[in-house]
C-alpha cells in the first residue's frame, strides 16, 4: 500500500474514532471508567464501544481496516489528545 493512502486511511479512522469517542462521552462511557490504569481503561472503552448498537457498526468497520491494536492505539491517542486540549483551556 502506498504511504499517502495508508495516511488517508489512518486520517479518516482518526477522524471516526472521534465521532464515535463524541457520541460514547454523550453516552456516558468515558467516565465509566475512572479508577482504572490508563491502558485497561482504554481497552474497557473500546470493548463498551464495540458492544453498543449505536456504536458497534461504525466502530468495528474501523477496527476491521485497521486491526485491533492500531485502533486501540487510535483510540488512545484521540483520548489523551482530547484532555490535553481540555487542560489547554484553563
Amino acid at each position: 500500500m502506498n504511504t499517502t493512502l495508508e495516511d488517508k486511511n489512518v486520517k479518516n479512522a482518526k477522524l471516526k474514532l472521534e465521532r464515535i469517542l463524541f457520541k460514547a462521552d454523550e453516552m456516558g462511557f468515558i467516565s465509566k471508567y475512572d479508577g482504572k490504569d490508563y491502558p485497561e481503561y482504554i481497552h474497557d472503552l473500546w470493548n463498551s464501544i464495540i458492544h453498543q448498537p449505536i456504536l458497534m457498526t461504525e466502530a468495528l468497520a474501523v477496527e476491521s481496516k485497521l486491526g485491533n491494536g492500531d485502533t486501540i492505539q487510535l483510540v488512545s491517542d484521540a483520548m489523551f489528545e482530547s484532555f490535553h486540549r481540555h487542560l489547554e483551556s484553563y
